[in-house]
């Protein structure tokens, strides 16, 4: 099939090729037999941002409709409906929903995280197992210590289990190389901290430009600023804005790549209780608008009624799973 797209010419195609060493090969929207553009020939550690991706060489990272013939290290993420085949060892792809139903895109299975400190061993996970879905809310219930932010940090590819494997798009992460879980964590992951972490010196705009930046398929930092109410603001540095502005910026910022999986830490646990509402409606509306999967994780049992699931972990387990067949709106949270 990969070859029958490449072979042939359509109208408005736009073909990148013959790119070098640490190139970037950026192609349109209209494509070779599809609506996507086609990439060929770039060298090691390039990127490449196609529909139909072929002759991938290690470490490159081939995102599209199609991607084909992936070397070792490589991603092919692929939209909705789309295809991967052939992608070699630790490439990771990334599929979408098709034909409007959920596709599982996450799967962690026996996860344990063990810390040695001195003569002491911390289990922080004991064995977890669950799944996350394409386009689903869900919340991570837990006291402090139970283990729900080293569980994110698995999840999101900045920390290793020590034992059990977390499958997405599959692969596993838990034996991926460092260059992978990088191009795992640049493109298809999106992080929210309870502190914002903006860079001082950049503008608000900047900041989220240096994410959209990385991304394939940026959303525009104009429009997200727009859509989190900061619209006259973007040329303001963090330092000018309020705490609450600052967390609607890192979320723009964090929305801006696009990515599979947002991953929200305590998102408003330094906040007040009108300006955490309104940083939940912001997570509410990208979960709904562009159909991706967020996850929250919060000691603040009221958030736990807008997530589609609620994960409730206690001492290094996931006690109990609850299924919400109505979540409520964030301006519904009891406080």
């Amino acid at each position: 099939m990969g070859a029958d797209r490449m072979g042939k010419k359509h109208e408005k195609v736009a073909v990148t090729a013959g790119c070098g060493k640490d190139s970037l090969g950026a192609v349109g929207v209209a494509g070779v037999a599809g609506v996507a553009g086609a990439t060929a020939g770039c060298g090691k550690d390039s990127l490449e941002v196609a529909g139909a991706t072929a002759g991938c060489e290690e470490d490159s990272l081939g995102v599209g409709g199609s991607a084909v013939g992936c070397e070792e290290n490589s991603l092919g993420a692929v939209g909705v409906a789309g295809v991967a085949v052939g992608c070699d060892e630790d490439s990771f792809e990334v599929v979408g929903a098709s034909a409007g139903r959920m596709e599982k895109i996450l799967e962690a299975t026996g996860v344990t995280k063990e810390y040695i400190m001195g003569e002491v061993t911390v289990r922080a996970l004991r064995g977890v197992s669950f799944d996350l879905y394409d386009g689903e809310f869900v919340v991570v219930l837990g006291p402090s210590g139970s283990g729900k932010s080293t569980m994110l940090n698995i999840i999101g590819g900045i920390d290793r289990p020590t034992a059990g494997s977390v499958m997405f798009g599959g692969k596993d992460l838990s034996n991926a190389s460092e260059r992978a879980l990088t191009a795992y964590r640049r493109t298809a992951v999106g992080f929210v901290f309870q502190f914002y972490n903006l860079i001082p010196n950049l503008t608000a705009r900047e900041n989220i430009v240096l994410a959209t930046e990385l991304s394939h398929d940026p959303i525009s930092p104009d429009e997200l600023l727009k859509n989190v109410g900061l619209g006259e603001r973007g040329s303001h540095f963090p330092p000018q804005l309020s705490g609450g502005e600052q967390q609607r910026v890192a979320i723009a910022r964090a929305v801006g790549k696009n990515p599979a999986l947002l991953l929200c830490d305590e998102p408003t646990g330094a906040l007040d209780i009108q300006t955490g509402v309104q940083v939940l409606r912001i997570l509410k509306d990208f979960n709904k608008q562009y159909k991706k999967t967020v996850v929250i994780i919060t000691h603040n049992s009221g958030i736990g009624g807008m997530g589609d699931r609620v994960f409730n972990i206690r001492d290094g387990l996931i006690d109990s799973v609850v299924v919400n067949d109505a979540p409520i709106q964030p301006e519904e949270v009891n406080w």
